[in-house]
């Protein structure tokens, strides 16, 4: 009886090894499809192959700026530093709300974007439930104040993050935009 419970054990640890031998190499092996652009700049996801975002030479259009790509390189982007709603961060230098600053008509707002300088990323703070509307809100709203298409926002330097008093399952995670391969659902 004991023998037959130590073998019964030891073909379930096995099995759990192989599974997670298994889950490991499936998911590693598949490639996230990097979205590219068209000379229009519209983004389509390639059917194969690598992309690659062309570095940036420096020369802006009027009234565009470049951030840093995940990707390397740049993107252009609207010049958001220059728009009236975006405010510098008083206790962090280098920091901008694009959206979510606590003001006097919004005491306690549906979620933050805040732009770093030093190392160009914007960070996206969900703030309310139901956290997937949340996030579909404030990722219009980065994406107009970009003048960004969905799958280009993608290529950005990003952090979606929800505090774990709004919702402790989701925290301390990356959960992406919600139209990026890799996504978390919600």
């Amino acid at each position: 009886m004991q023998r037959a419970l130590i073998i019964a054990i030891g073909v379930v640890v096995a099995a759990g090894v192989c599974l997670a031998a298994a889950f490991f190499l499936w998911s590693s092996s598949a490639p996230t499809p990097t979205p590219a652009y068209n000379a229009d700049g519209t983004s389509y996801i390639p059917s194969g192959g690598s992309v690659s975002v062309t570095p940036g030479t420096g020369a802006q259009e009027p009234g565009m700026f470049e951030v840093a790509s995940e990707l390397g390189g740049t993107i252009t982007v609207k010049d958001f530093l220059k728009d009236a709603a975006t405010i510098p961060d008083p206790n962090n230098a280098g920091h901008y709300y694009l959206a979510g600053q606590t003001t006097a008509t919004d005491s306690f707002p549906e979620f933050s974007i805040v732009y770093t300088s030093v190392d160009q990323s914007f960070i996206v703070s969900l703030l309310k439930e139901p956290v997937a509307d949340t996030r579909k809100h404030a990722e219009q709203v980065l994406v107009a104040k970009l003048g960004l298409s969905g799958l280009q926002a993608c290529n950005l330097r990003y952090w979606v993050s929800i505090p774990s008093q709004v919702n402790s399952i989701y925290s301390g995670k990356n959960l992406g935009f919600s139209f990026c391969p890799g996504a978390t659902k919600l």
